[in-house]
C-alpha cells in the first residue's frame, strides 16, 4: 500500500468570484505554533483557542476578487465563503500534520 507524500502546504479556490490562496506557515517554528493552536482548539472550544486558530488562517490567506484581482478582507466575505475558506484551510492543514514527510536526499 503506498502513502501519499505529496505533502499539502497550499490550497486555491475560486467561490462566487472570489478566489482563496492559503498557504501554511513558512517556518517550522510557526507551523508547530499552529499545529498546537488547532489541537488546543479541538480540545476545549473555547473562543479564546478559537480567536488564535482564526487569526493563523487569516493571516495566511490571500483573498481576492478573481476577476480584477482586488484584494478583499475577511469582513467582506459572505458566511458561505468564510466557511469554505476555514474548511478549506483546516482540511489543508490537517492533511499536512497526519501525512508521511516526503525524505529529500542530496545526490
Amino acid at each position: 500500500m503506498a502513502f501519499n507524500t505529496a505533502v499539502p502546504v497550499l490550497y486555491e479556490k475560486v467561490v462566487d468570484g472570489v478566489k482563496l490562496v492559503g498557504t501554511l506557515p513558512a517556518s517550522a517554528l510557526e507551523q508547530y505554533d499552529f499545529y498546537v493552536s488547532m489541537m488546543a482548539y479541538w480540545e476545549s472550544k473555547t473562543p479564546q483557542t478559537w480567536a488564535v486558530v482564526r487569526n493563523y488562517i487569516v493571516s495566511h490567506t490571500k483573498i481576492t476578487e478573481d476577476k480584477t484581482g482586488i484584494e478583499l478582507k475577511p469582513e467582506e466575505l459572505s458566511f458561505t465563503l468564510v466557511k469554505i475558506l476555514v474548511d478549506e484551510y483546516l482540511k489543508m492543514a490537517s492533511e499536512f500534520f497526519t501525512s508521511p514527510q516526503k525524505e529529500q536526499t542530496n545526490k
